[in-house]
């Protein structure tokens, strides 16, 4: 457990960054008024995790390997940081439905039905 203390550090980091940006789209109306936009506005999410992979795996090679990372094992990290994060996924996505944005399925359907992308 403690040789992978690192990935499980950083994927809860990035399950905490979820929650806030979904916080941030309900805030910026995006789960609201603006919820044509939300799509585009949720694909900006991959530069900040971007950031937080790179930042995990800096760490892993500093502290872990002593700054002597190959490929493969940073390879090997950033699937295990994946995988948690796909372990605990079901439960940003229930926090995320049930107490920050608890409408944004009727909001989306009501918009998909208006704009006759769906019926």
């Amino acid at each position: 457990m403690k040789k992978f203390a690192i990935e499980i550090k950083w994927a809860l980091i990035s399950l905490l960054l979820f929650l806030a940006w979904m916080t941030l789209e309900k805030v910026l109306g995006y789960h609201d008024v603006n919820i044509k936009w939300q799509p585009i506005f949720n694909l900006l999410f991959i530069f900040p995790l971007f950031i937080l992979y790179l930042l995990a795996l800096l760490e892993k090679k500093k502290k872990y390997y002593h700054d002597q990372m190959n490929w493969k094992q940073g390879m090997i990290s950033a699937v295990i940081i994946s995988f948690i994060i796909v372990f605990f996924s079901p439960i940003t996505q229930f926090i995320t439905h049930e107490f920050i944005s608890p409408n944004y399925f009727d909001k989306l359907i009501a918009y998909s039905v208006e704009s006759k992308k769906l019926t």
